[in-house]
């Protein structure tokens, strides 16, 4: 693990994102990020860099249950971004159809998912104070 002289993990820029100890995070100009281990396997693809960070600090500090508290809320995103996106064209597809039966069940479907979104984000946004409230990078 590269540290510093107070045992404090070191997060170090780089061309495709950043070097925190031996993980490497690659960041994406839409803003996902992937956090790779030593052996440069993929761990996850996250929603945003701020969480692929505080797992791996939290991951580091072995505080296991927040980043896996991370990773679950993170992946929640990610599920319902795509229900979203898939229900959104389906919905479509129904109108253009006049099929509007599946319209409503897609309409319905397609809130459903854009609530548990909006709660997965809140749950995230939730961490990501608490955790710059309590300076877990320190």
């Amino acid at each position: 693990n590269i540290k510093n002289k107070n045992n404090v993990p070191l997060c170090i820029p780089t061309n495709t994102g950043y070097r925190l100890g031996n993980y490497k995070i690659r960041v994406f100009p839409n803003r996902t990020s992937e956090l790779y281990n030593q052996d440069r396997e993929l761990i996850h693809s996250f929603n945003n860099k701020i969480s692929a960070v505080l797992y791996t600090i939290y991951t580091m500090k072995m505080n296991y249950k927040t980043a896996d508290e991370i990773l679950f809320w993170d992946k929640e995103i990610n599920k319902n971004y795509t229900d979203i996106l898939a229900m959104r064209s389906m919905r479509d597809r129904a109108r253009a159809k006049k099929d509007y039966e599946m319209f409503d069940i897609r309409q319905t479907r397609l809130e459903l998912a854009q609530n548990q979104l909006d709660l997965a984000r809140d749950k995230i946004s939730k961490i990501h104070k608490q955790a710059k409230y309590f300076k877990v990078w320190e």
